[in-house]
């Protein structure tokens, strides 16, 4: 695997982290606070704006992480990677958890973090209206083989 004509080997893990970001279906959280969990770089300004784009309240990085719903902490565990300016995407699920509403709100911010961003991203999702909204590719995993769906929108 390269990233900008590198093989990982040649990344620190710390390095190769900030470049790739990559977010399971379920996020970890091991800190008691939130602000724990968050780079001490962060671009507080940009963090606020998107915990407002996923209507997470402006104080939730003084929250307990126990406190934490499910949603809240997969949206906010979105926020934290893209905090970190990843290069590639690697969304596991990513809206498992979240309501449509929500949902929507993930699918628009990823989608404006890439144009902002230019970022490689593979989106695993089970849900193919999903799909439709933001792949431009896709691959199905059957039976243990990785099969091409094609370019462009599908059905």
């Amino acid at each position: 695997m390269l990233l900008d004509g590198l093989s990982c080997e040649q990344f620190r893990g710390s390095q190769w982290r900030l470049r790739v970001g990559y977010l399971p279906a379920i996020s970890q959280w091991w800190g008691e606070s939130v602000r724990e969990h968050f780079p001490a770089e962060c671009d507080l300004a940009e963090c606020s704006l998107w915990l407002e784009r996923l209507t997470l309240r402006a104080d939730i990085l003084d929250a307990a992480t126990a406190t934490l719903s499910s949603g809240e902490r997969q949206r906010l565990a979105l926020i934290r990677l893209l905090a970190n300016h990843p290069q590639v995407l690697l969304l596991d699920e990513p809206t498992a958890s979240l309501d449509p509403g929500n949902t929507d709100k993930v699918e628009a911010l990823v989608a404006e973090y890439r144009s902002q961003y230019p970022s490689a991203t593979i989106w695993v999702s089970h849900e193919p209206r999903q799909l439709q909204r933001v792949a431009t590719r896709h691959f199905v995993l059957e039976a243990g083989a990785l099969k091409s769906g094609g370019e462009g929108r599908w059905n």
